[in-house]
């Protein structure tokens, strides 16, 4: 047997497990850059699939910088002044660049927010924005993707004759990964393009670890394509939160590039999906719809476990079933920070997927990617056994999607004795990831998805 310490509330639980057939997720070590600054500079210098910025630059030339906002750990107080002053050695002028700050649809942030983002207040002459999902007048369409999602961008960015962005490059529960061109879709788009886009969440490809055949991934590649992104700095953190790569050039090359180093500090490859996944949610488990309304949460169970499978969810759930707008930072379409209650409400009565698909559809829920959440969690309930183990719940509290067991030893030996002494497992005992923010989740890539 294998003693394994899985994450819950502020403590841990620790189970025994059999040996055989086991597979224990876990994050790597991987080294930190001794001296990120000049790392960031030799990788804008020396550009993965594209020309140095010397030979793309033209004089005259308008840029957009796009930022990633305060939601996201990407280094741009570093970043930005190396690069602004990279800029001005080739002979940019201030006049000609613009700072937009990509909030996608999450909560309106402000100028103050992107100065203290970028490092302090830019020279005279740079120009500073917010991007406003909901302000129509701001916004530029330039056409569509093969999908369908309407290329709907702020002007400031539409109009540049240089786009460039920064961001950074983790597990990312739809398109795959986080980075690369995520910075202009949902980044800089309408909220609309966004919402339509989210759809593509649905499909058992848009998952974490996978890129080829991923319609959410190649969705975003060919709507920053369309919307003429040339050129990305992105980072890429260890689990100790210090920054381990810097990966400059082409939007999709050096993404790829990234991508490579996130797979050997994250990436955990077992050859088929378990008969049993056990989860330890511990630290950020406070309420039940942490755990079943996150979207790595429900990614990682679609993607890794049997049809018929059983899953435990470890969860102290100390604050019960949903705390009002705990955790929210998207608007609705009238610019609205709302929060969820009332889905989650829905969802307590066990719709099925294809009424909470209707809702999405047809806009009565507040954004889409809730209602996608929705759905694929009522697709899960059909497929396997959800139980929660915590002591802080009533039956009641989890009935509309699982069981609840108080006993984390007893729901073990329920589901080996359902699945057999030759059940494959996979232990998840910290799905939270590290404590030290930038969170690197440790994830299984099934091989056979």
């Amino acid at each position: 047997m294998v003693s394994v310490d899985f994450k819950y509330g502020d403590s841990v639980i620790n189970l025994q497990l059999p040996e055989e057939n086991l597979k224990v997720i876990k994050e790597r070590g991987f080294p930190g850059l001794e001296n990120p600054k000049k790392k960031i500079l030799e990788a804008i210098e020396n550009p993965v699939g594209t020309e140095p910025l010397s030979k793309l630059l033209s004089p005259g030339d308008r840029i957009s910088i796009i930022v990633d906002d305060v939601t996201r750990d990407t280094p741009v107080s570093m970043i930005f002044p190396l690069l602004l002053n990279k800029l001005r050695e080739l002979g940019v002028k201030e006049h000609d660049i613009t700072v937009v700050m990509a909030t996608g649809a999450h909560k309106r942030q402000s100028v103050e927010d992107l100065v203290k983002r970028i490092g302090g207040t830019p020279p005279e002459g740079v120009k500073l924005l917010v991007h406003d999902p909901l302000d129509k007048s701001s916004l530029s369409l330039m056409g569509f993707t093969r999908m369908g999602t309407p290329v709907w961008v702020n002007q400031a960015v539409a109009e540049a004759d240089f786009k460039l962005g920064i961001g950074s490059i983790r597990p990312h529960p739809e398109a795959g990964f986080s980075g690369g061109g995520k910075i202009i879709l949902p980044g800089v788009s309408a909220w609309e393009a966004i919402g339509k886009h989210h759809m593509l969440y649905i499909s058992s490809k848009s998952r974490t670890g996978i890129l080829e055949g991923n319609p959410f991934r190649e969705d975003i590649d060919e709507y920053a394509k369309i919307a003429g992104l040339d050129f990305v700095v992105n980072v890429v953190y260890n689990t100790e939160g210090e920054i381990a790569g810097i990966y400059a050039g082409d939007p999709v090359k050096a993404h790829r590039e990234g991508v490579k180093t996130v797979r050997s500090i994250c990436e955990n490859k077992v050859d088929e999906k378990a008969d049993i996944l056990i989860m330890g949610f511990g630290p950020k488990d406070d309420t039940v719809w942490q755990i079943v309304g996150t979207a790595f949460n429900l990614s990682t169970i679609d993607s890794s476990v049997k049809e018929d499978g059983t899953v435990l969810l470890l969860a102290s759930c100390r604050d019960g079933v949903y705390v009002p707008f705990k955790g929210v930072h998207h608007l609705n379409y009238e610019g609205v920070l709302t929060g969820t209650q009332k889905f989650v409400d829905l969802l307590k009565t066990s719709p099925s997927p294809e009424h909470v698909l209707s809702l999405t559809i047809r806009g009565e829920v507040p954004y889409p990617e809730l209602g996608i959440k929705g759905v694929l969690l009522s697709m899960l309930r059909q497929k396997v056994k959800l139980k929660m183990v915590s002591n802080n719940l009533k039956s009641e509290d989890v009935e509309w999607f699982g069981e609840l067991s108080w006993s984390p030893k007893e729901a073990l030996e329920e589901a080996l004795k359902e699945h057999g002494k030759d059940a494959k497992i996979i232990a998840m005992p910290n799905i939270s990831g590290p404590e030290k923010r930038p969170s690197m989740k440790p994830y299984p890539y099934v091989k056979k998805h």
